[in-house]
């Protein structure tokens, strides 16, 4: 059985509510299966938010993730709107500033994001590869 259908199998053993109530099983789903299914990378961002023990460089290639995307929309600035923030010329200082030292809040911001639309998969993948609320080299 390759690892990807030994961790399913796991998954079904282990129940729904048992993997919602951890956030280490929630931070491990959402590095291995998040790129194929940006639901468990919603859920653990939403739950646990960005971990109060991220490397902020890596917080901030998120906001620079964060700035291209609001800059390619019609119109610009519109997700910057949509959590209140003011940007004029480089939003990406914004960006990292609202996320930065925030721990779960960090994931209710981009919580908010997220229901005003899915992220691009480069803004996924940058989340999925934080080491969402802390778990080294999961991905």
């Amino acid at each position: 059985m390759d690892p990807r259908s030994a961790g399913r199998a796991i998954l079904r053993d282990v129940g729904v509510g048992a993997i919602e109530r951890s956030s280490s099983l929630l931070r491990l789903l959402a590095a291995a299966f998040g790129r194929e299914e940006p639901s468990r990378l919603r859920l653990a961002v939403r739950e646990i938010g960005l971990g109060p023990d991220i490397d902020p460089g890596r917080v901030r290639v998120l906001a620079r993730e964060l700035a291209a995307w609001d800059s390619v929309r019609k119109p610009p600035d519109q997700l910057a709107e949509v959590l209140r923030l003011t940007t004029t010329g480089d939003a990406e200082p914004v960006w990292l500033s609202a996320l930065s030292g925030l721990g779960q809040q960090a994931g209710r911001q981009l919580e908010r994001l997220w229901q005003f639309e899915r992220p691009p998969e480069p803004v996924r993948e940058t989340i999925r590869t934080l080491d969402v609320g802390g778990v080294p080299g999961a991905v």
